[in-house]
């Protein structure tokens, strides 16, 4: 029997197999999409007003990753470890809905206090409200619940309507530079209907019902989603935060062009996310019956994905001329530089999730990844302050590119110290 009957004669495959194609197809409308829509933003609004959208969408990100929690990942093992239980599952469902609504409203009045104290966040208040939005639309997505399922078709129901609304949004609406402050608007309402479909599919197709909290299950979710919550966050903040370092220093414009780019280098990774989001409740799965198939699985993974990932990075250096002009309309010698060199972000980032994610967390070692990821955060902060200050925006793109490097070594590091599982050959035979 050759490789590809022995696969697709086990069914626990033939569901991985199907898993990877939908969530291909949910990640493909994820980057075309922006790819779509952002050069003709760029073009109606200028670079400036993108800049100012940019912004806000980092600031809502921001409350988008504390609302969520470490759900992302203790979510879907939750999910992925009681698959058959219905009554577990709502259990999972509801308690961990109740805490992100509790945090999502404590967030709003956060941001209501920033928008009243911080002159230019009350010059674009709208902007950042709209944007907020995003928040509560995230919640009804429940995206956690689909990937720890493992029945990724109905993100693609989900996703899919939403990317279609706000396409026909931007296109439709969006034609004068005024109109700038609409486009987080549209993103939100866009997001917010397809969370309504989310909550339908997840009453009717799954059965969840929703039920009255449990103290002692949110408190133990809370304590043990704490780590993975400090990482997740910490995370987000140093990939995040470099375009609201780099709006103190320079104009909205270089901000805009930084933030196309970076948008860029993004929307490539996630082309990764198939086989890492489709994975990883298998991983979590799989770790519980055998550790060292597991680890088997994961060296495997990160051969091939690093090996992908490197040849990206390489024809993004030399076709950098032609996407920063695709992108953003026209020849810019200053997007071109920071394209060449944040595409190392692509490849450490990759990476990074195999090993942080993927491994240390299904490993027991939560905790040294968040303090990994906590290390190079801080030393980001710190770094994209002075090279932002200096450099501008090639200083900010080289402290991106430095801190993903640093966490690369930090993981390293933490994994050979405290893992006796050799799952990093590949790099150090």
């Amino acid at each position: 029997m050759t490789f590809l009957k022995r696969i697709t004669a086990s069914r626990e495959y033939r569901q991985l197999i199907k898993n990877f194609f939908n969530f291909t197809i949910f990640q493909l409308s994820n980057y075309l999409i922006p790819l779509i829509t952002i050069p003709y933003i760029i073009r109606i609004v200028g670079v400036e007003k993108f800049g100012i959208i940019s912004i806000a969408q980092a600031v809502g990100y921001y409350f988008r990753v504390v609302v969520e929690y470490g759900f992302p990942i203790s979510g879907v093992q939750y999910v992925a470890q009681n698959q058959a239980k219905s009554q577990k599952l709502s259990e999972i469902y509801s308690n961990v809905i109740f805490i992100q609504i509790f945090l999502m409203l404590a967030g709003l009045l956060l941001l209501l206090g920033l928008v009243h104290f911080i002159p230019g966040m009350h010059k674009e208040w709208q902007v950042y409200l709209f944007a907020y939005g995003i928040v509560p639309a995230n919640i009804l997505m429940a995206l956690w619940f689909y990937i720890g399922i493992e029945n990724m078709k109905y993100l693609n129901y989900i996703n899919s309507l939403g990317r279609l609304l706000y396409l026909c949004f931007i296109f439709l609406f969006i034609q004068k530079p005024a109109d700038y402050v609409m486009v987080p608007l549209f993103n939100s309402m866009a997001l917010f209907m397809a969370g309504l479909l989310s909550l339908a599919i997840v009453k009717f197709k799954f059965k969840i019902r929703l039920s009255s909290p449990d103290v002692q299950r949110i408190k133990y979710y809370l304590q043990d989603g704490w780590s993975l919550f400090v990482s997740n966050f910490a995370i987000n903040f140093y990939r995040n935060i470099n375009i609201l370092i780099l709006s103190l220093f320079t104009s909205k414009e270089v901000v805009g062009v930084f933030a196309a780019v970076e948008k860029v280098v993004k929307v490539i990774q996630t082309i990764f996310s198939p086989l890492t989001r489709t994975l990883y409740p298998f991983i979590s799965r799989i770790t519980s019956e055998s550790e060292q198939r597991a680890v088997k699985a994961i060296s495997g993974i990160l051969k091939l994905m690093s090996s992908i990932s490197l040849l990206i990075v390489t024809l993004l250096v030399f076709m950098a001329p032609l996407v920063v002009k695709i992108v953003i309309g026209q020849a810019n010698v200053l997007g071109e530089t920071l394209l060449r060199i944040g595409s190392l972000v692509i490849l450490f980032g990759v990476v990074n999730y195999i090993l942080g994610i993927i491994f240390m967390t299904n490993f027991n070692l939560k905790t040294q990844f968040s303090r990994a990821v906590v290390i190079a955060g801080g030393m980001n902060v710190l770094v994209c302050v002075v090279f932002s200050k200096f450099w501008g925006a090639i200083g900010t793109v080289i402290a991106w590119t430095m801190v993903e490097a640093l966490l690369f070594v930090l993981i390293i590091w933490f994994v050979k110290r405290n893992s006796p599982w050799n799952v990093l050959k590949f790099f150090l035979p």
